[in-house]
């Protein structure tokens, strides 16, 4: 049976990491995901979450930015394995070529910072699913549910007016 994953975090895991200066790589890994458990487990499409923390990051389209680019770079490495996909189309040529397919998503809506151009340029680079919220207010939406570490929503909205 063929598996369609709708959301791993193993990009932002594995640039963080990288950042650290840990190895690793989408090839073979520690974490849930990586191409190795995903050939073993039948995968057909895997999505790809570009989770950016809005409470720890002061510039968060720039780091999704960050997140995109590693993103591409990674899976570039392994393009006879998972190819990237923008539409069915696409999809459907992987498979046709015994590839796995990778969706580029984002997790948090607030990383557009209310601006369309910045979601725009997302679709452009191949997103093609983001969720509205996460734990945080921002222009798109609120979370049903938040911790209370972060702001409250009068806080946030001016601490990230557009």
């Amino acid at each position: 049976m063929k598996v369609v994953d709708m959301h791993c975090d193993t990009i932002s895991e594995l640039f963080k990491a990288r950042e650290r200066g840990e190895a690793g790589s989408i090839f073979d890994n520690q974490l849930h995901i990586d191409l190795n458990k995903m050939k073993k487990g039948d995968y057909f499409l895997q999505n790809f979450a570009m989770f950016v923390h809005l409470g720890r990051e002061q510039d968060p389209f720039h780091y999704a930015m960050k997140l995109v680019d590693f993103f591409y770079t990674e899976l570039g490495r392994y393009e006879d394995q998972i190819g990237i996909v923008k539409s069915w189309n696409d999809i459907e040529e992987n498979r046709r070529q015994g590839r796995m397919s990778a969706m580029l998503t984002l997790e948090e809506g607030g990383i557009c910072k209310g601006d369309m151009a910045c979601l725009r340029d997302f679709y452009r680079l191949g997103a093609r699913m983001m969720t509205i919220t996460w734990n945080f207010p921002n222009e798109l939406g609120f979370p049903n549910g938040r911790m209370r570490a972060y702001p409250r929503p009068d806080q946030y909205r001016t601490r990230y007016t557009v």
